[in-house]
């Protein structure tokens, strides 16, 4: 029982299908994740150099007051970004540790069933 648990490779090979399925999923979640987080990350890279040019423009003319309000919108977009990368690094942790544990659970039922039969 211990060295099914310990190797299921030796004991309970149809945990490995599951293990196989299972690491499939955690790669297309985490490539998702990444390909999620970089568009945003670019896109307001991009947003917050606009903002940044508009705003010296608008100091130039004399508009302060509109060019502060450009600064805070890049402000709040860099607060956005930084949310975004929160959960993305969330969701792969969940994804990686719900992931370990069925597949833990599933080759440790298939072991006990193997010994057992």
């Amino acid at each position: 029982m211990v060295q099914g648990f310990l190797f299921p490779s030796t004991h309970a090979t149809a945990g490995l299908g599951f293990l196989h399925k299972r690491g499939e999923t955690v790669v297309v979640v985490v490539v998702v994740v990444v390909v999620v987080v970089v568009v945003v990350v670019v896109v307001v890279v991009v947003v917050v150099a606009a903002a940044a040019a508009a705003a010296v423009a608008l100091v130039e003319v004399g508009a302060v007051v509109i060019a502060f309000y450009i600064v805070a919108a890049a402000a709040a977009a860099v607060v956005v970004v930084v949310v975004v990368v929160a959960v993305a690094a969330a969701v792969v942790v969940i994804v990686v540790v719900v992931v370990y544990v069925i597949v833990v659970v599933e080759v440790a039922v298939v072991a006990v069933i193997v010994d057992y039969l």
